[in-house]
């Protein structure tokens, strides 16, 4: 298939197996209009409808105008415009056989497993519907929870989801898988406390699974929250089957030699340990004064969670940009991606530019040609530079004197022609309100993005890992707890994987009060083995990501296997102590290294074994050399040096 289109979880399009970078959208607004469509495929969207959804708050001046130029970028991204065809007084998204939709699909496969369980193939209804499980990789349309025009569309999927949950369950329960019932079961009936059908399929299965007890309190645990939530009984059917139960008189189903299923579905955990920050960051932007915020923490601590969680509770709008690695040293990569924001926000602030800026700025960001008469191009250099800038200061301004946030993700990466136009904003317009998130330990020392976040007079917040608290929030076992504890470093990512991996095992499930159970007596160990596995491959990304001056002398002191000195690292690695210094406090922001008694040391044994097994033979045998030259020059034991 040469498209793929995922609007389930996380959006994102792929042509040929690549995705298309989130850059070359040009803002926005042109996301949402590709998922509108998406979202209604083979189906006539009306010009007013897309308006509307677009710009639910503020009507451009020229709305048609302003559409065509969101539907051009639409095809520029895609590269194929046949994608979006233009149909009399609106669009249509055509997937014409060449474009793959997972919410499409999933929907397919849930009406494919009704079809078979009514016919009585429960191995065949069981089938697809794991296979639509298998797509659920997060809520629908995440990114427009809020929006009036995705509700329904959201709501028609959580319920195919819960209908798949229990025709899953049913259909491994008569295909004498109990365990694997159970498991979609629980999911069911933890998404659903006061739904009936699915604790009736939940207490059978485990009944059918030898569980007897389990499914008792099922039972008892559904009556009581029935009762103490709605003041109801339960029906005859919960009832009869508690008799049968108690008195053994429902018929054992023989368990599978080979379960249908283990697996059950998972999105994403719940929001917590970060409702402080949460709510100091909205109190922030609530007020009147002037706020510049710098968010700080390591890849995986949940910025772009906490991004999330912000503009769920914004009820107006909010401008949103990013820097990418690989545009650092681009001149206006940043502050491109913010104007194009801008204008998808506030379409009709370009016209407030004079005719020499926006000509100035239409070389920066080309789209500006489309809303802006030309003028003339004869202007040098130097000069059009400055009108660029200046264009684009009024352009951004418009909008954050209006009181719209900006929120800035990975500033680690932004370029400095975009700082400065940052640092405008923030001395010369009153009451701005700003939000900045980035990575610590990829803050290059004495670089651009550190001289920025010096001058900024900002409130500051640093994520940690999460508290066990929090993690109890999740987790209702206390093996799988202390292993989250223990053996990850707590960070969002960490966990969340830890947990996904297990789900994805049918070690854990889901319980009736949402949190993560044990399913499998040995979790304990088998949530320590794929924890460190995790954990390991976690470091290792990580550490590729730092700089090469950072990245072989991690590698160094992983090999070298015990606390040393700044000086013997530095001969190590052919640096000098004051560079070798500098590379280690960032290893320590990092959370990769520490300074121990005895000199500097990794942070946990973890990270060394990681580290040293992702190295090539080559490459360990030259650190090995390099070291064992370096101990020798220290003086150190020889049976140390024989070691390397």
């Amino acid at each position: 298939m040469e498209f793929e289109v995922r609007l389930l979880g996380r959006f994102s399009v792929r042509r040929r197996g690549q995705e298309i970078p989130p850059a070359s959208y040009e803002g926005r607004l042109v996301r949402t209009l590709i998922r509108v469509l998406a979202a209604r495929p083979a189906t006539f969207v009306s010009r007013d409808f897309l308006v509307e959804a677009l710009w639910p708050d503020r009507t451009p001046a020229d709305p048609e105008r302003n559409l065509n130029v969101m539907v051009a970028r639409a095809r520029r991204a895609l590269e194929d415009p046949s994608l979006i065809l233009t149909e009399p007084g609106g669009y249509c998204f055509d997937p014409d056989g060449r474009c793959w939709i997972d919410s499409l699909e999933f929907v397919r496969l849930v009406q494919s497993g009704r079809s078979f369980a009514s016919s009585s193939l429960p191995a065949d209804a069981l089938k697809e519907f794991s296979e639509a499980l298998a797509l659920w990789r997060g809520e629908p349309l995440s990114e427009d929870a809020l929006q009036d025009w995705a509700h329904e569309y959201r709501a028609g999927l959580f319920r195919l989801q819960q209908e798949a949950l229990e025709g899953g369950a049913r259909a491994a329960l008569a295909s004498h898988d109990p365990s694997g019932a159970a498991l979609l079961a629980e999911q069911a009936a933890a998404q659903e406390p006061l739904k009936e059908a699915p604790h009736l399929i939940l207490a059978e299965a485990l009944y059918a699974a030898g569980d007897h007890a389990g499914a008792l309190d099922v039972i008892a645990g559904f009556k009581s929250r029935l009762a103490d939530l709605l003041g109801l009984d339960s029906s005859g059917a919960m009832g009869e089957l508690e008799f049968m139960i108690l008195n053994g008189a429902l018929p054992r189903r023989s368990q599978a030699r080979t379960p249908a299923s283990r697996a059950i579905p998972f999105g994403s955990l719940p929001f917590v340990g970060r409702q402080a920050v949460l709510d100091c960051i909205l109190g922030l932007l609530d007020g009147p004064e002037t706020t510049i915020a710098t968010l700080e923490g390591p890849s995986g601590s949940g910025k772009s969670r906490l991004f999330e969680e912000i503009k769920r509770n914004q009820s107006k709008p909010i401008a949103e940009a990013a820097a990418f690695l690989a545009e650092r040293e681009e001149p206006w990569a940043l502050a491109r991606s913010l104007i194009r924001e801008m204008l998808s926000i506030y379409p009709d602030a370009a016209a407030s530019l004079s005719d020499r800026t926006a000509e100035a700025l239409a070389g920066v960001v080309p789209e500006l040609a489309d809303l802006t008469p030309s003028a003339d191009a004869s202007t040098d250099p130097e000069s059009r530079r400055a009108l660029a800038l200046e264009g684009a200061f009024g352009l951004v301004r418009t909008a954050v004197a209006d009181g719209l946030p900006v929120l800035i993700d990975d500033l680690q990466w932004a370029d400095p022609t975009s700082l400065l136009l940052l640092s405008q904003l923030r001395r010369r317009v009153p009451g701005i309100k700003m939000v900045l998130a980035y990575r610590p330990e990829e803050v290059l020392p004495d670089g651009p993005v550190a001289r920025f976040l010096e001058a900024q007079d900002s409130r500051h917040i640093s994520l940690g890992p999460l508290s066990s608290e929090a993690i109890s929030q999740l987790v209702s076992d206390e093996d799988l707890r202390r292993v989250m504890v223990e053996q990850t470093d707590r960070s969002p990512l960490a966990v969340t994987e830890l947990a996904r991996s297990l789900a994805r095992s049918g070690a854990i499930a889901l319980d009736g009060a949402g949190r993560w159970a044990s399913r499998n007596p040995a979790l304990g160990l088998i949530a320590r083995e794929q924890a460190r596995t995790g954990q390991a491959r976690a470091y290792v990304a990580r550490i590729n990501r730092l700089a090469p001056p950072a990245r072989q002398l991690m590698r160094t002191l992983a090999l070298l296997g015990r606390p040393a000195s700044a000086r013997l690292l530095a001969a190590a690695v052919a640096s000098t102590q004051l560079e070798t210094l500098e590379a280690l406090e960032a290893l320590s922001r990092a959370g990769l290294v520490r300074l121990a008694e005895m000199g500097w040391d990794t942070a946990h044994d973890l990270i060394a074994d990681a580290v040293s097994e992702a190295l090539e033979r080559e490459e360990k045998a030259r650190l090995h050399a390099l070291l064992a030259e370096a101990l020798r020059v220290e003086g150190a034991d020889v049976w140390e040096r024989a070691r390397h």
